[in-house]
């Protein structure tokens, strides 16, 4: 009986704790989110297509869907000096979430950017960076495709 309650009482002076904890987590987590910056207006991306963003050499990419055209687009935002710049927009407009890029840094350093329209093309865009720094819409090559085997296209995930 004794080692039940022995058993018993370290259970209870364990979980007298839980309510410490609980409030130390909601305290820090208050604080960790007062820091937001709004990189852009009127865009939109699905969680599908991954990565959407990438920090590479002191900017973060990030690509969304443009709510006033319907154009995928490709901005980078600075982080020294909180300035965003639209470095492209895609060559076709379609009214969908789905058709945000996915973003890669190839092994040369170079970016690559992969779109498609929602299931209504049976090929992916692409654009490729012409150099390890595209800050403007120079540092990008042209539009090209990628053909496929007949299917409808969607969800690009460049790896």
């Amino acid at each position: 009986m004794n080692l039940m309650k022995s058993k018993w009482k370290f259970e209870m002076s364990r979980l007298k704790w839980i309510p410490v904890f609980s409030f130390l987590l909601s305290a820090f987590s208050c604080v960790a989110q007062t820091n937001f910056a709004t990189l852009i207006a009127d865009g939109a991306w699905t969680w599908y297509n991954d990565p959407r963003a990438l920090f590479h050499n002191g900017k973060l990419y990030f690509g969304y869907v443009r709510a006033a055209d319907s154009k995928t687009t490709l901005s980078t935002f600075d982080l020294s000096t909180g300035q965003t710049t639209n470095l492209w927009a895609a060559g076709f407009t379609q009214f969908d979430d789905h058709d945000n890029p996915g973003l890669l840094v190839k092994q040369d350093g170079l970016l690559l950017a992969v779109y498609s329209r929602h299931i209504s093309d049976q090929y992916f865009s692409y654009r490729t960076s012409n150099s390890t720094n595209p800050a403007t819409g120079s540092g990008w090559n042209a539009e090209l495709s990628i053909p496929n085997s007949g299917a409808g296209m969607t969800y690009a995930n460049p790896y």
